[in-house]
């Protein structure tokens, strides 16, 4: 399958498991019939769901193909036992009500009183910074809905059973990037005795497709919608609801340290990705850049810095940008600066080779 995939021009990463087909590619225009023809013919995935983004732009380098025992994979400790549940605590044959984006919109809108309205993603796919109350960082969000701190699918599961307990009987919605995660939390609920659980099938991804087809609808959800590609988010409104994590200023585009041993995600504005030169900011990553670039020549396409360390911050931290920033002052970083000239020693032994 790999190298039938990789002749059609197709990359990105594609998890199997006993669970399920979990698929996040970027296909050349051409090539979607074949595609489709290949998935029908060859695989016998006559029921495989294309959910089309609304940002056309190619969002992998490479193909992967991983096989696991679940789909939904905790990124925090590699667990592939994403949500903490045996599989014979759940039956995902029980599936929540798939509401087609028109319908979603159709029932939030004319929803009367308060209603259950839950947001399953990542605190990241958010930016929800609870520590400082003077920076409001969320890049997308649907009004009124409970937006989990939470930093894996593991978590997420938790925190819905806490919300939703006493609830059986009362009508609960629920959200993600595109629909994978509902489709198995809805499952729980269901199968723990809940009457009515409803998803946004293909999640933001199909509602931003929604309102985009129909420009008269006005959009329930605000901001854009955090991708796990190097796009990390596609504008479904115009609204910035989140701030440069550097300076403050309204900004809600996602990057990473370019210095891969820090590769902290955080929201950074033009301006300060110019003045940083696409750092985070600490004294360890800006002077290992303009070491780097002095030596070697600053690439105008500013390309990542990989010299040869591991990643300074777990899954945690590397993702709420805000609390490496809060203790490190701003200033300073983990790692010594001393260690430069030694990495950029090691850098020139290598490309001697």
């Amino acid at each position: 399958m790999l190298s039938r995939l990789e002749e059609m021009g197709i990359v990105g990463r594609i998890y199997i498991g006993s669970e399920g087909i979990n698929a996040q590619v970027s296909c050349p225009e051409e090539k979607l019939e074949e595609l489709r023809k290949y998935c029908e013919e060859v695989l016998d995935l006559n029921d495989l769901e294309f959910n089309f983004s609304t940002y056309h732009v190619k969002a992998f380098r490479k193909l992967h193909v991983k096989v696991r025992n679940k789909v939904c994979v905790d990124v925090l400790t590699k667990d592939i036992v994403a949500d903490g549940l045996e599989s014979d605590l759940y039956d995902l044959s029980k599936q929540p009500k798939h509401l087609v984006p028109e319908e979603w919109h159709k029932a939030l809108s004319n929803a009367k009183g308060s209603l259950t309205l839950i947001d399953m993603r990542n605190h990241y796919e958010r930016q929800i910074e609870l520590y400082f109350s003077n920076f409001r960082s969320e890049i997308g969000y649907f009004e009124n809905s409970i937006r989990l701190d939470v930093d894996t699918f593991r978590d997420s599961i938790k925190v819905m059973n806490e919300i939703c307990e006493g609830k059986q009987n009362e009508e609960i919605y629920m959200y993600c990037t595109g629909g994978i995660r509902c489709s198995k939390a809805g499952s729980i609920l269901l199968s723990k005795g809940f009457k009515s659980v409803n998803m946004l099938k293909g999640g933001i991804t199909a509602y931003g497709r929604f309102v985009k087809d129909n420009p008269s609808v006005t959009s329930l959800y605000k901001g854009r919608n955090f991708t796990f590609d190097k796009r990390l988010g596609e504008p479904i409104t115009n609204d910035i609801i989140s701030q440069c994590h550097t300076c403050g200023k309204p900004c809600d585009t996602h990057t990473n340290c370019r210095n891969k041993t820090c590769n902290l995600l955080f929201i950074q504005c033009e301006e300060c990705k110019i003045k940083l030169q696409r750092t985070c900011g600490t004294e360890f990553c800006l002077q290992l850049i303009q070491a780097w670039d002095e030596k070697y020549g600053r690439p105008s396409t500013f390309d990542d810095v990989k010299p040869g360390l591991e990643c300074v911050y777990d899954h945690v931290h590397r993702t709420r940008p805000k609390l490496v920033i809060k203790r490190l002052g701003g200033t300073a970083s983990d790692i010594s600066t001393d260690i430069i000239p030694d990495i950029i020693d090691q850098r020139d032994k290598q490309m001697k080779k």
